[in-house]
């Protein structure tokens, strides 16, 4: 998994690496009303669509950059999601995603199907998907070829020290590839 450095400023930033986004928001609320999921999904087949690796530099792909682009438009399309860490490499996305509650309320009031949290979930990661796989075929990126393997995986992150240790996996996921395959 080749990551590709984007550096969103926070002061929590860890130094920079080859990683997506690796920064953290304010503490989980202990309440039933702030959910952190970690979600991860792959390209179709696997191919290594989203970053080129030359020996052990990697490159953001065109559509690589537009998976990026759309992650950070989430927010302004689910108004109560909030963004937390992000791993792009050549054909996965790991990514930390935190629902906050009234989200589903007011969703259900304007759309009428939003019933569960997990139900949030799926429409966001989905969203997520579909656009920017439209995006990158639109962009011919990915001309006439399927970009996602259906479905994703998903856990529920129960609180902040969950968090911290799936934001340390998804970095560490980022390191065990470059190792084993020698680049680093």
């Amino acid at each position: 998994m080749s990551g590709v450095a984007d550096k969103v400023p926070s002061k929590h930033s860890p130094a920079p690496l080859k990683v997506h986004s690796m920064h953290s928001l304010a503490p989980l609320q202990d309440n039933s009303q702030t959910t952190a999921y970690c979600v991860s999904f792959t390209t179709f087949k696997r191919e290594p669509l989203l970053a080129d690796i030359r020996g052990a530099d990697a490159e953001m792909t065109p559509a690589g950059k537009i998976v990026l682009a759309v992650w950070r438009r989430l927010p302004s399309l689910y108004p109560n999601l909030q963004l937390d860490a992000l791993a792009i490499t050549h054909d996965e996305v790991h990514a930390i995603l935190i629902l906050v509650e009234p989200y589903f309320a007011e969703q259900e009031q304007v759309v009428g199907r939003f019933h569960e949290t997990s139900d949030g979930l799926n429409r966001v990661v989905c969203g997520w998907k579909s656009t920017s796989s439209s995006e990158i075929k639109a962009a011919d990126a990915a001309a006439g070829m399927r970009v996602w393997s259906d479905g994703f995986s998903d856990r529920v992150l129960r609180n902040d020290k969950e968090v911290e240790l799936r934001r340390a996996y998804i970095l560490n996921n980022l390191f065990k590839w470059w190792l084993k395959d020698g680049k680093w």
